[in-house]
């Protein structure tokens, strides 16, 4: 073993030079991965911060009934010691002000310590946590939004009357954080200590309220594994589990979104790392060639030789991986005070432990793996034969060698499963990529020689360019690979933050936001209302026809209470959805999609409605929810409507962006089926400041007291709160796996132009000019990089379209700038590389090279 390794540290010295850029070039490539992969945890780990204070807690279980005391036994027998608890009961109930005016408020009866995350802000007290709040669990004291004083008519200091009980308004709430299981309520929430509640006497039997138990787990626990555990333990199919990722149906969605995002940067980075150390590690190995068969000829084995190189490989991976996760150690917290300077969000970067481990398995693992196919050459040739292997670099490869990469590649899947979030997620990457890489490599098999053939009788330049890359096909194919790729996942990036972007508002997220929502408006009230919001100066917009139905049939089947699993998609309103199929629904009539709408299958209604016809009516579903009933394009449903029955046709499936806070319904008919129908309207109030919101509130209140208000841009902002972490977390992420990928692309095409240096300089001694070579060498590799960067984008707009049906709900948008910048910059980096890299080989004497030799 001494020997080896003096041997393997001989050798290194005496080419520190190669040792030094290899390592320096190696080093940088994992500084992408591990700076994206640490933005990342944080990110996650912020991003779940705000998402546990939409919930209040980290878990919660929630019922439309009391949960027995034999469930909440179960739930606290599967959750670890030291876990917090705190109850909490909202239902809806008509409440009265001092002037007898009565409106519809939604009361919240909450325990000492709601909420565990998160804050209530006060007009009058300021901020409050819940261990604060005293006051109010020990006096009968209620604090109520402020849409709902001006409806009562009701000031602080006076009473509110709930049911049997009177409650003095303590404080306004401005926000208020915990049960936002719905990002709006259909009236203005009144809170109250669950002390008092029984005082009220509104919670008799058969009262609809929902009781919840919310769970506060010790510090470093997983609220998923457990909330799984809560599942099982509680077999009540009434009785939901709900972690901090669920909260709400829009933040858990778009939580949902963002956690797969930044696996699927982190994948990304995972992989442009391994490549860009698989293919210096190829390089390496190549360029020791001649060490090697010096060994075996003085008598050493294959196996000391192997090891020797072995030995080597994990010493300049650990002088790549060390000063890299130290850089980024030092330097990663700075940058995150500078990004929360730029965005005004405040992140804390660090370099895990897992980070670290993760590094220093790809910086040496990672090459030991991919070079099992250039190691078998070691193996399997003569010293003579490879020491003509060190005098033209390269060997045709063989089936063998693609069996032998196998080992390498099921490394990736495992690693893909293990830093991603989601199977799914891993699995379809994973997918995308092997296929990818077997069609780069057909194109590129077949590829150079066809090119030879095609440019034939074109310029010498050109001429001499398309043979080298023919000859020289074993450095060109691994070569193409790595930059078609490098950019496949460079472009994936982008082109997946650009899908994800529209669908969360990236532009402006708050720019659609309505400051309140006008319910109830009967027909005969609208032409009214809308002629009093237009004196103020606001008029009503997205005025929507709200009617209640009722499913009575699917595809000719009576409908009954469902006995097929239901599908749980992973937030509260997907099972909210789910439920909905064994009850009346809300539906709506309108022409043609909204803006916050897309077209997934199917077409557009024909018109309008023609009941002499014969033909059913065409309706479109939303399509989760069309899942959820087992609906497909042109199947029938009949729904009752005031006791009338109408058939109806699925004609079309679309996607809600639901983040836009414009009314949307699950179902919408075409127009002139539901006209006559009992009806109220809903519509939004835009751009309200606070003066205006209390003034048209009172307004609307005084000459149309049963039109119900309620102010969204409170809880509508909660929810985008997370949507802009997830806006600028995108972005940061975006642009670090591009100048990670062109620093991978960099490497690579510097090791090729590298490797090329001993056959141009053969060239020069034959009497090629020097102006002459350049020119080849900016020929070939300016083919090179534009064919593998033009194939590698059309790969990952298909990848990236494949992900978004797969995983990310069909969200995908086409950027048509990205892949065209991206291959410009490729094709710049390699023709400008390889110059570089050719004037530094051309200034060697030709002497040096042929001793050499």
């Amino acid at each position: 073993m001494s020997f080896i390794l003096r041997q393997a540290w001989r050798e290194m010295r005496n080419s520190r030079s190669f040792c030094f850029f290899y390592s320096l070039n190696l080093a940088l490539g994992l500084i992408g991965f591990v700076v994206v992969d640490a933005f990342r945890e944080s990110i996650e780990s912020k991003v779940m911060n705000e998402s546990r204070e939409l919930l209040g807690a980290d878990l919660a279980i929630r019922a439309r009934r009391v949960i027995t005391e034999e469930e909440i036994k179960l739930a606290r027998n599967t959750l670890p010691a030291e876990t917090r608890e705190a109850k909490a009961v909202d239902f809806f109930s008509m409440a009265a002000g001092p002037t007898g005016r009565s409106r519809l408020v939604k009361v919240v009866a909450i325990d000492p310590g709601f909420p565990f995350h998160g804050t209530f802000k006060l007009e009058k007290g300021g901020e409050k946590s819940g261990d604060e709040i005293n006051l109010l669990h020990e006096e009968r004291l209620a604090w109520i939004y402020p849409e709902a004083r001006s409806q009562l008519g009701i000031k602080v200091g006076e009473e509110l009357q709930l049911g049997e009980a009177k409650f003095r308004i303590a404080d306004l709430i401005e926000e208020e954080t915990g049960l936002t299981f719905q990002p709006t309520d259909l009236a203005p929430k009144v809170f109250i200590s669950r002390r008092y509640l029984n005082d009220t006497n509104l919670l008799g039997e058969g009262s609809l309220a929902y009781h919840t138990h919310l769970f506060q787990l010790p510090k470093g626990i997983d609220s998923d594994a457990f909330g799984r555990g809560l599942e099982k333990a509680l077999s009540a199919p009434e009785v939901r589990t709900f972690t901090h990722r669920q909260a709400g149906h829009r933040a858990g969605r778009l939580l949902r979104y963002l956690s797969d995002f930044l696996s699927l940067v982190s994948l990304v980075a995972l992989f442009l790392a391994c490549l860009g150390s698989g293919f210096l590690f190829h390089g390496f190995l190549t360029h020791r060639m001649p060490e090697l068969a010096t060994l075996v000829s003085l008598g050493a084995t294959r196996k000391t030789a192997l090891r020797i190189f072995l030995l080597q490989l994990l010493l300049l991976g650990i002088f790549a991986a060390l000063p890299a996760t130290l850089a980024c150690s030092l330097l990663l917290p700075g940058l995150g005070g500078i990004i929360s300077e730029m965005t005004g969000s405040k992140i804390e970067v660090w370099v895990s432990s897992r980070s670290i481990l993760l590094t220093f398995a790809v910086a040496m693992g990672s090459g030991w793996l991919l070079a099992l196919p250039a190691l078998r050459k070691v193996r399997r040739l003569r010293p003579a034969e490879l020491f003509q292997e060190a005098v033209r670099p390269g060997s045709k490869p063989s089936r063998m060698n693609l069996l032998l990469a196998l080992p390498g590649l099921v490394a990736f899947w495992g690693l893909c499963l293990a830093q991603a979030h989601s199977d799914k997620l891993a699995n379809v990457f994973f997918g995308c990529f092997l296929g990818s890489l077997i069609l780069l490599y057909l194109l590129a098999r077949f590829g150079f020689g066809l090119g030879e053939k095609l440019f034939g009788h074109s310029r010498l330049s050109i001429r001499l360019a398309a043979r080298s890359l023919a000859r020289n096909r074993a450095g060109a194919l691994t070569g193409f690979l790595a930059i078609g790729l490098g950019v496949l996942l460079i472009t994936l990036i982008p082109q997946t933050h650009h899908g994800l972007g529209k669908e969360i508002g990236l532009d402006d997220p708050t720019g659609d936001l309505p400051s309140l929502f006008l319910f109830d408006l009967q027909e005969e009230q609208l032409k009214g209302v809308e002629s009093l919001l237009e004196k103020e100066g606001t008029p009503l917009g997205n005025i929507t026809p709200w009617i209640r139905g009722k499913i009575k049939s699917l595809k000719g089947i009576a409908y009954e209470k469902s006995q097929r699993q239901e599908e749980e998609l992973n937030n509260p309103d997907e099972q909210r959805r789910n439920a909905f199929r064994n009850r009346s629904f809300n539906l709506s009539y309108r022409k043609n999609l909204l803006e916050s709408e897309q077209l997934l299958a199917g077409h557009p209604f024909s018109g309008v409605f023609d009941p002499a016809a014969g033909r059913p009516a065409e309706i479109s579903v939303e399509h989760k929810y069309a899942k959820a009933l087992g609906l497909s394009l042109n199947d029938h449903m009949t729904i009752e409507v005031s006791g009338i029955l109408i058939d109806a046709k699925v004609v079309n499936l679309r996607r809600v962006r639901w983040t836009s806070f414009q009314p949307n319904f699950f179902v919408q008919m075409q127009p002139g089926a539901l006209e006559q129908a009992p009806k109220t309207f809903l519509g939004t109030l835009h751009h309200l400041n606070k003066e205006k919101k209390a003034r048209v509130q009172d307004l609307l209140v005084n000459k149309f007291p049963t039109v119900s208000i309620l102010d969204v841009e409170r809880t509508g902002r909660k929810i985008l709160d997370v949507v802009g972490q997830m806006t600028w977390a995108l972005q940061v992420m975006a642009g670090l796996s591009i100048l990670a990928g062109l620093v991978i692309l960099y490497c690579v095409v510097r090791e090729k132009a590298r490797s090329q240096s001993w056959e141009m300089n053969l060239q020069k001694v034959l009497g090629s000019t020097s102006g002459q070579l350049r020119r080849q060498v900016w020929m070939e590799f300016g083919i090179l990089g534009a064919s593998a960067a033009t194939i590698g984008v059309c790969l990952s707009i298909g990848t990236s379209y494949l992900l978004s049906a797969q995983v990310f709900d069909r969200v995908w948008s086409f950027r048509w700038d990205i892949p065209l910048v991206v291959i410009f910059c490729v094709v710049g980096l390699s023709v400008i590389t390889a110059d570089f890299a050719a004037r530094k080989a051309l200034r060697e004497k030709p002497a040096r090279l042929l001793r050499e030799g």
